[in-house]
């Protein structure tokens, strides 16, 4: 592919979608760091470990545990620095990975379908934050079983996308691979 190929007229006239995807994809790394840092650096001393990071997703129990080890300081640092960064981080993260897919829109159908699982992944995460971000501004009260069930949902939701996404590149990477090597033969 050479680069006239590359540019896709979709995010504007002239825009090169592989250098959106590189530059909004190091935005969300830089982003990420930023908030692993706020998360175990910034926390006050004995804060539990975000829900959101908890790949497979966590129910009623796990919730009521984390929740009984919240404080204020902690509650505050959970609906602040961590929760806005955690705001930032799903839109980069799956434009990044929409630019991505469109820059390898040559490869069929896991492209496209790379593209929804990317709106899939942003829709998951951030009901995620916004569930997370509700329960835990209404600490002390512990939350409807409803909501912990639904949040915990859209935390596993959110990874399963995610590792769709990285098999999808993994499918296109192979098949441009074979292509490449079929030419060669």
């Amino acid at each position: 592919m050479n680069r006239k190929e590359l540019r896709s007229g979709a995010a504007g006239p002239g825009v090169d979608a592989c250098a959106m995807a590189r530059t909004l994809l190091l935005a969300a790394a830089i982003v990420y760091v930023a908030m692993i840092s706020a998360s175990f650096l910034l926390a006050p001393p004995g804060a539990p470990a975000p829900l959101d990071i908890h790949v497979t997703g966590y129910g009623p129990e796990e919730f009521a545990a984390y929740f009984k080890t919240l404080d204020r300081p902690a509650v505050l640092h959970a609906t602040g620095p961590f929760r806005w960064l955690d705001y930032l981080f799903p839109p980069l993260l799956a434009l990044g990975l929409l630019a991505l897919f469109r820059c390898l829109a040559r490869a069929g159908w896991p492209a496209r379908l790379g593209q929804i699982v990317a709106v899939i992944y942003l829709v998951a995460d951030l009901g995620e934050n916004v569930l997370l971000d509700r329960m835990i501004r209404g600490w002390p009260s512990l939350p409807d079983t409803g909501l912990i069930v639904l949040a915990g949902s859209f935390t596993r939701l959110k990874f399963a996308a995610l590792a769709v996404a990285v098999i999808l590149l993994v499918v296109i990477m192979r098949r441009r691979r074979g292509a490449a090597g079929g030419k060669g033969a």
